[in-house]
């Protein structure tokens, strides 16, 4: 016999007969959040509408073959954010926290010591392959999803203008470098940044930030990532850059047909470019956390006097 129960917080869990142990099905929502991960769990679903939900799993210490299957049951736009929280220093595939968007879902098992994925979603043909070493020393650039060449400036950057450029990343990957490169050097500093996804295709938290990085010098500009921050899980990040100064030039994204489009067209669908990154006002500095809002969704080509930077990371 199965019975379901309310046990406060608006959560219910199903189970058979008394006496029996057996695997309950929960159902949460931001009201039971933080929701801390019962023994006998099994299906957990978590409903993120109403605000952010933080999931604490329990130990995975002498629990190897343990699973538990959390699926986000929200579909609908949402910046709110599921998150798994690994016990103590225990980590989810490396991670100390997993983050779940609107209708993602992960399947973890414990391997003894540590939490492991064993399914998410269908990987998708972008951001999924990589050439990962530091002796082919390949970088990935934000919003270019297939390989084209990349131009080199004879005008400066804008100055005081924070740019945002989209990077998916299809399965757990690691980055250890963030790289652009200087084609002509000046009395300048620039800073370039990694930024999660607010869930709705736009830069949200602040991940990492390189701090200055001196211009007058040099071309390559590689800036090694926190190596607490180099494992990223699958998500859309967001690259971003600016410069103190117009007194340097930079290498630059190539014109918009080899341009990832992820922000779409416009209502009209007229002729107008599809949106592939994002401008906005900014003080030279410190990277904002979180990223301003409401920046312009770019849709004219990247070119020489009018430039959209080129950044990437190198994978491990």
């Amino acid at each position: 016999m199965t019975t379901a129960t309310h046990v406060g917080n608006g959560i219910y869990v199903t189970s058979q007969t008394p006496g029996i142990i057996a695997h309950t099905d929960v159902a949460i929502t931001n009201a039971a959040s933080p929701y801390s991960v019962l023994a006998y769990d099994y299906v957990i679903r978590a409903d993120a509408t109403s605000g952010n939900i933080t999931i604490n799993l329990p130990t995975a210490i002498g629990r190897a073959g343990k699973e538990y299957h959390i699926f986000r049951t929200d579909i609908i736009s949402s910046t709110n954010i599921v998150t798994l929280d690994g016990n103590s220093t225990e980590t989810i595939d490396s991670n100390l926290t997993y983050r779940i968007y609107p209708g993602e879902y992960v399947k973890i098992e414990s391997d003894g010591a540590n939490w492991q994925v064993i399914a998410r979603p269908t990987p998708n043909p972008i951001g999924y392959y990589w050439l990962k070493n530091s002796t082919n020393d390949r970088k990935y650039v934000a919003g270019m999803p297939n390989n084209a060449a990349l131009i080199t400036s004879t005008t400066s950057p804008a100055v005081g203008t924070l740019f945002a450029l989209p990077l998916v990343v299809s399965k757990t990957t690691k980055f250890d470098i963030i790289t652009f490169t200087i084609s002509t050097n000046g009395a300048a500093n620039a800073h370039a940044g990694i930024y999660r996804d607010t869930g709705n295709c736009y830069p949200g938290a602040l991940i990492f930030d390189t701090g200055d990085i001196d211009c007058s010098t040099g071309n390559t500009k590689n800036t090694t990532i926190t190596s607490a921050l180099q494992i990223f899980q699958p998500d859309l990040y967001w690259l971003a850059w600016e410069a103190s100064a117009a007194t340097i030039q930079i290498r630059g994204l190539p014109g918009n047909s080899s341009l990832m489009g992820i922000l779409g067209n416009g209502t009209s669908l007229t002729a107008a470019q599809p949106g592939y990154g994002y401008t906005v006002a900014h003080t030279y500095g410190a990277m904002p956390d979180p990223f301003t809002a409401s920046a312009t969704v770019r849709t004219n080509q990247s070119a020489v006097g009018d430039i959209m930077p080129a950044i990437g990371l190198r994978p491990l």
